[in-house]
């Protein structure tokens, strides 16, 4: 997902605050590349448990807001692609035109493919790439 770094919140945590075609939340910069400001293509990583999840009756475009210094996280919304199946315990979410897999090995998944989701997580962690 194409993204725009426009704070550092607390370079030695890796908070930074950003936006996108889905909204603006914070989120914990990873990998190898040197924490800055600008544009950059990053894959979402949902590293902790999700603290809340909602199944909506129609598919979700996708949103993302929040703060990971706010009690309550980050919400994201998105339309589920697929679900595990047996040990596996991954479900794939669109957001816009991202994917996103969650892996949950301690949750039964209350979801099919084309069903809208909201949920609620304390932190989501972006991976710069570059292509």
């Amino acid at each position: 997902m194409r993204v725009e770094v426009t704070r550092i919140l607390d370079a030695s945590e890796g908070l930074v605050s950003f936006r996108c075609a889905l909204g603006h939340a914070t989120a914990r910069w990873a990998g190898s590349t040197p924490l800055q400001l600008g544009e950059f293509d990053v894959e979402f990583d949902i590293p902790e448990e999700i603290t809340r999840w909602i199944v909506l009756t129609d598919p979700a475009p996708g949103s993302i807001a929040g703060d990971v210094e706010e009690e309550t996280g980050v919400s994201l919304t998105g339309t589920v692609v697929d679900v595990g199946e047996g040990d596996d315990p991954v479900v794939s979410i669109r957001l816009g035109s991202d994917i996103v897999m969650i892996e949950a090995p301690d949750r039964k998944w209350d979801v099919t493919p084309g069903d809208g989701v909201s949920m609620q997580v304390p932190v989501i962690r972006m991976y710069p790439y570059f292509l």
